[in-house]
């Protein structure tokens, strides 16, 4: 420290460590000795290791954010065996910041706004550190920074692995320790604005259950004007009352209901051992066919319908398809995956919102209250996202890639895997031997078809049981999202 006496003077009157700030280009991160700065402070996944002149080494193992009178910044590592506070000019360079050295003085600018955060002034051949502080926008995205660096998965990843449900139920999670260590940092989602906001809310109807398959609830969405990659374009919700766990069912025609509540009643009788009681529903066809009272007879189920022009007693069950359809559509627009794709956007966010506390069951989630202990959430990843499958070996050659980039949609209903779209070969894999890129979209990386119409889902689904057949009057295949603004079919209230 030749030739800087002011500040050396400055300095070793201060007994042990300094409490002086000073601005370090050498530095790498900001780091500070004093635990008592920090307003909040975390252990750090990774630790640091810190390599000074001498050739000795640092460690440290926490990571906060230092709050005083005249410091405010996040990213901040805690390393005890360091003498001063050292601010990184490196880190503030990397977040975008602007820092001007003169003769007599440092400055730290925003170049968007222009405003000075933080000065310093030259003392010998030093800069220490006046006043810092950032804005509170500018901390979001620090924060955010912050959390990269230290790899923890952030809140706003967690909001997207859950079907873009609301902040307050990812941190009722984070609270009660299931997703593990997780980045504190806000964020806002423009894709559940845009896709979930609503006009009026409806009115809460009060359950009556008191164990589980005692009331169903049910309603029907559809048609669509653009059939899924799957030829469906309708599907079907079953509601459990007690637990609030769903189940939805695509279809290609309304009357599919019929095969698929009787298969569902069977699953209830053999994996619950359990008799659906009661069965509520408005008063559309597909549920006052003679062919459906019939089979609800059989099973001893007594049918709640609807008043006439009052859908509002089937209240649970509308409910249910806004908050899917509006999960759907946020799961669209922020991926930007095509609309064909809705069917496996609908069974995506079911699985999610199965795995979401909701206050009508005492901040429970479906699940939870259905098989009676909490979900796994480490199998969740974030729909849309980039992935990759492991080919099999009669797919590739010694010399060829051993894995195809791929669009991740969901997860397998009757095998443990994932639900990946290749789009070379035009088609969904389900693999378990998957490996995701979660922070960047395939759309960033690959595209989709231009179009996606009737004639294409035999690529999609060599199966033939799986191809759909052809209606003559479907409308063609587009993009747009229109088709979930459009109001569920008419109902019959005669």
């Amino acid at each position: 420290m030749a030739g800087n006496a002011s500040l050396s003077t400055a300095l070793s009157v201060l007994p042990g460590k300094s409490q002086t700030w000073l601005f370090d280009s050498a530095c790498c991160n900001h780091m500070t000795p004093h635990s008592s700065l920090f307003s909040n402070l975390d252990p750090a996944p990774h630790p640091l290791n810190i390599h000074i002149a001498d050739g000795s080494t640092m460690h440290g193992n926490s990571l906060g954010f230092v709050s005083t009178s005249n410091l405010s910044v996040p990213g901040v590592f805690h390393v005890p065996d360091l003498s001063y506070n050292l601010c990184s000019v490196g880190q503030l360079a990397e977040l975008g910041y602007r820092l001007i050295f003169y003769y007599s003085r440092c400055i730290v600018q925003d170049p968007r706004t222009r405003q000075e955060l933080g000065t310093g002034p030259r003392v010998g051949r030093m800069f220490p550190v006046n006043n810092l502080h950032f804005p509170p926008v500018a901390l979001v995205s620090v924060a955010a920074a912050a959390a990269a660096v230290s790899s923890l998965p952030s809140l706003a990843l967690w909001h997207s692995c859950l079907g873009h449900t609301p902040s307050s139920r990812v941190q009722q999670l984070v609270s009660r320790g299931l997703l593990g260590s997780v980045s504190k940092d806000n964020f806002d989602c423009t894709s559940c604005q845009l896709g979930k906001q609503p006009a009026l809310p409806f009115n809460n109807s009060e359950s009556i259950s008191n164990s589980i398959f005692e009331l169903i609830h049910s309603d029907v969405w559809g048609p669509s004007p653009v059939a899924s990659i799957g030829g469906s374009r309708y599907f079907v919700v079953f509601i459990d009352d007690y637990s609030h766990y769903s189940w939805i069912f695509p279809m290609k025609s309304h009357s599919e209901i019929l095969p698929i509540y009787s298969n569902f009643a069977k699953m209830v009788e053999t994996q619950f051992s359990k008799h659906i009681k009661t069965f509520r529903s408005d008063n559309a066809l597909e549920y006052t066919q003679y062919a459906f009272q019939a089979l609800l007879h059989s099973y001893g189920i007594v049918h709640h319908l609807t008043c006439p022009g009052t859908s509002q007693q089937n209240g649970r069950a509308k409910r249910k398809l806004r908050h899917i359809l509006d999960t759907v559509r946020a799961l669209l627009l922020s991926t930007k995956v095509p609309v064909p794709f809705w069917g496996e956007a609908g069974l995506h966010a079911v699985h999610a919102i199965n795995r979401i506390p909701s206050a009508v069951i005492h901040n429970q989630t479906p699940y939870e209250r259905l098989f009676g202990s909490p979900p796994d959430y480490h199998h969740l990843r974030s729909f849309g996202s980039t992935c990759f499958i492991l080919l099999q070996p009669h797919e590739h050659n010694k010399l060829e890639p051993q894995s195809k980039l791929c669009c991740f949609l969901g997860y397998g209903e009757t095998q443990k895997g994932y639900r990946c779209y290749d789009p070379v070969s035009h088609r969904l894999r389900v693999s378990r031997n998957v490996v995701f890129w979660e922070h960047r979209l395939f759309v960033e990386i690959s595209h989709f078809r231009s179009s996606l119409t009737n004639s294409s889902v035999l690529e999609i689904f060599p199966d033939e049981s799986l191809v759909p057949s052809t209606n003559t009057f479907d409308p063609p295949l587009d993009f747009s999202l229109d088709i979930f603004y459009a109001s569920p079919r008419q109902v019959a209230d005669e």
